[in-house]
């Protein structure tokens, strides 16, 4: 009887480990049947694209996560950097150093988060969710309220290949094998988890929980803005909605692959990277559809409390198994 109740809880176990994953591959599937542009080459190529800017946001994102945290204000980032940028652009500035000043905003930025959730001890939810309204009226400030029109040079940055592959893509991929590289294999990445898994614990080892913390939030600004670039050169616009939902869409790519929003569990790869790419081809899904923006943001706030929702399950097991 204890060993068919034990292996009932070890297949509920499973199920509740790989819902999420399940739901979203079940999903991916009805579009597929209802939409014969889904499974065709240019559009998977379109989504690499898309998916390529989704993972530099999920990789800074990710980081935050897995301390506890969390960073509600990585598309406002974007946008306020590159506000930012545009007054350099005016002024005559080179996209070389246009883009120089862009990232280290976003790093700025990013610090700032830092030093609030370390200093002020705010939680990140609320802290990150007051900056994101800052930076946006800080950007239609600078911005006076408009879209901003680039240069058609900024182009380059989305259109340039190399061996047939565009470059958002490979510099995603790059910050992908860089940042598992540094959760899984150094002293920093080991600090990340340790914070994430129990703060009290990690102090006690010796590790400083106030700098691994203001570092994660640097590195979501930096990886923030290397997004946002990418997404107005393939318009070369500065959009009012730059980086609009890019937080939500972050945070579900992020739990999806395996990322607990209770922190100190995840990898980067190859969860953030599968977690993406099923985000991407929902949302891409939806678009070939034809989805109306109404229901889009409705599907999107539902996929949101799905995952929330069976990452607490899930999570709650898991700590009920250790006591």
């Amino acid at each position: 009887m204890e060993k068919g109740i034990s292996l009932k809880r070890k297949y509920l176990d499973q199920a509740l480990k790989n819902s999420i994953l399940l739901i979203s591959l079940l999903f991916i599937i009805a579009i597929s049947l209802l939409s014969n542009k889904f499974l065709t080459i240019p559009n998977f190529l379109n989504i690499f694209l898309t998916m390529s800017t989704t993972l530099l946001f999920c990789i800074g994102m990710s980081y935050t996560v897995i301390t506890k945290g969390i960073d509600l204000s990585v598309g406002a980032i974007a946008y306020s950097s590159i506000a930012v940028g545009s007054r350099a652009i005016r002024a005559g500035w080179d996209i070389p150093m246009t883009i120089v000043v862009i990232i280290l905003v976003g790093a700025f930025v990013g610090a700032i988060n830092g030093l609030i959730a370390v200093t002020l001890k705010i939680y990140p939810l609320l802290s990150t969710l007051a900056m994101t309204y800052i930076l946006k009226g800080l950007s239609l400030t600078v911005l006076n309220g408009n879209s901003f029109k680039l240069d058609e040079s900024w182009n380059v940055l989305s259109a340039t290949e190399l061996l047939g592959i565009r470059l958002p893509i490979i510099v995603a991929l790059i910050f992908l094998i860089m940042a598992q590289i540094v959760l899984a294999r150094t002293s920093f990445g080991r600090w990340v988890t340790a914070v994430g898994d129990n703060e009290k614990t990690a102090k006690e080892k010796g590790i400083n929980v106030a700098a691994v913390k203001f570092s994660v939030y640097v590195i979501s600004g930096i990886m923030s803005t290397i997004a946002g670039l990418f997404l107005v050169s393939r318009v070369t616009m500065i959009p009012t909605t730059l980086g609009q939902g890019a937080d939500f869409t972050a945070i579900i790519a992020a739990v999806i692959g395996g990322i607990s929003l209770t922190g100190g569990k995840g990898s980067i790869f190859p969860g953030v990277l599968i977690g993406t790419f099923i985000i991407s081809m929902v949302s891409n899904g939806l678009m070939l559809m034809k989805t109306s923006p109404m229901v889009f943001d409705i599907a999107n706030a539902l996929l949101v409390l799905i995952v929330i929702v069976l990452d607490t399950v899930r999570s709650n097991r898991e700590a009920a198994k250790l006591h």
